[in-house]
């Protein structure tokens, strides 16, 4: 696939990739190795943190309720999913000889 901006094939590349993680691939698959899912726990963005409760304290409080706290406000982040792609791109002139 040619483009004529290196930014328009990078974004051809990821979407490409992220299109394939969520592909229906065969069960088994997803079952070996090669095409296991694979996710990681990553902090919630702040601005989608819970306010917290009336009545609950803010700051201070007890170090394992605010480790618990911490620990509800990760989500699952898909890496892998499928087959695992790569995605080369090359920008320079573009030379046909024939």
């Amino acid at each position: 696939v040619a483009f004529n901006r290196p930014a328009r094939a990078a974004r051809w590349a990821l979407d490409a990739i992220a299109a394939c993680m969520h592909a229906d691939w065969p069960e088994e698959l997803l079952m070996h190795e090669v095409g296991e899912v694979v996710g990681v726990s990553v902090p919630t963005p702040a601005s989608q943190e819970p306010e917290p409760e009336h009545g609950q304290p803010q700051a201070g409080g007890n170090r394992k309720s605010t480790l618990a706290r911490l620990q509800s406000l990760r989500v699952q982040q898909l890496v892998f999913r499928g087959l695992r792609l790569k995605c080369g791109i090359d920008d320079g002139p573009v030379r046909a000889d024939i």
